[in-house]
């Protein structure tokens, strides 16, 4: 689990699953290879596969406490 603390508030991540690629049409249909060749300068290959045309993705949560 990572945190990071910022005075009273700490917050806590949750990970069900740290990375996996999914295809794209998991999460975006209508996403074309000209639309991944845009974007590719900003996106890495952890989250850009455009070879195997996959997105990766991670499914977590926040915990979020105040000192109270």
């Amino acid at each position: 689990m990572k945190t990071l603390q910022i005075g009273e508030l700490r917050i806590d991540v949750l990970s069900e699953t740290e990375h996996c690629y999914m295809p794209v049409s998991f999460l975006f249909n209508d996403l074309t290879r000209e639309d991944m060749a845009r974007n590719s300068d900003w996106l890495d290959s952890a989250f850009l596969d455009p070879s195997g045309w996959q997105i990766g993705i991670a499914f977590q949560a926040y915990v979020i406490r105040t000192g109270g």
